[in-house]
């Protein structure tokens, strides 16, 4: 199974949070996490990485609803950013409104619309399309 460096978790619910973590780590999914609360805390921890040079994520999981910043506002947020809006983003959401997965479509990062619950045969699924 391939197997990436370091995916990204932006996503308010503490227990989707752990829940995801302990199911990567199971089908060994990636070496390192990065977890952020909010879109607004995502860009500016991805932005500092970058402007670090430091090494981005090879992917992220971005779920919709969040407060402070939701995932809609940070996919417009980082349209202008070069190196963060090419990471491959999946969005993880429990939303199953068509509206919103058309609206996602409108989006260049966005590479796949998942919905939740997420569960071990799906993720590795999405390893093995990688």
């Amino acid at each position: 199974m391939n197997k990436i460096s370091t995916a990204c978790i932006i996503d308010d619910d503490k227990i989707f949070i752990y829940t995801l973590k302990k199911m990567m780590e199971h089908v060994n999914f990636c070496s390192n996490f990065m977890v952020f609360n909010n879109g607004l805390e995502a860009v500016k921890g991805l932005q500092e990485i970058s402007e670090k040079k430091e090494t981005l994520p090879d992917l992220i999981f971005l779920d919709l609803n969040m407060p402070i910043m939701d995932g809609w506002d940070y996919l417009e947020e980082i349209k202008d950013h070069s190196t963060i809006k090419n990471i491959r983003t999946y969005i993880v959401t429990s939303s199953i409104d068509p509206v919103d997965l058309d609206k996602t479509k409108t989006f260049e990062t966005v590479t796949s619309y998942i919905t939740k619950p997420l569960n071990i045969k799906k993720l590795k699924e999405l390893l093995n399309s990688l």
